[in-house]
C-alpha cells in the first residue's frame, strides 16, 4: 500500500500533465500571438516537470 506522501505526488505529477497537456493544446490551436506563445512554453514546461518527475521517481531506489 503506499503511502500519502507518494499518493500526493502521483497526483500532483498527474495534474502537471493534464494541465500541461491542456496549455499545449490551447496554444497550438488558437491564433497566433502572446497568449499563444506563452500557453504552449508553459504546457511544455508542465509537460517536461511531469516526465522528469517519473523518470526520476522510476530510477530511485526504492524505500522498503
Amino acid at each position: 500500500m503506499t503511502d500519502k506522501s507518494n499518493a500526493g505526488s502521483i497526483a500532483s505529477t498527474a495534474l502537471y500533465g493534464i494541465l500541461g497537456a491542456g496549455l499545449l493544446y490551447y496554444g497550438r490551436t488558437s491564433k497566433p500571438g502572446i497568449r499563444t506563445a506563452l500557453a504552449t512554453t508553459a504546457g511544455l514546461s508542465l509537460i517536461t516537470k511531469a516526465v522528469s518527475s517519473v523518470v526520476i521517481a522510476a530510477l530511485a531506489p526504492s524505500r522498503s
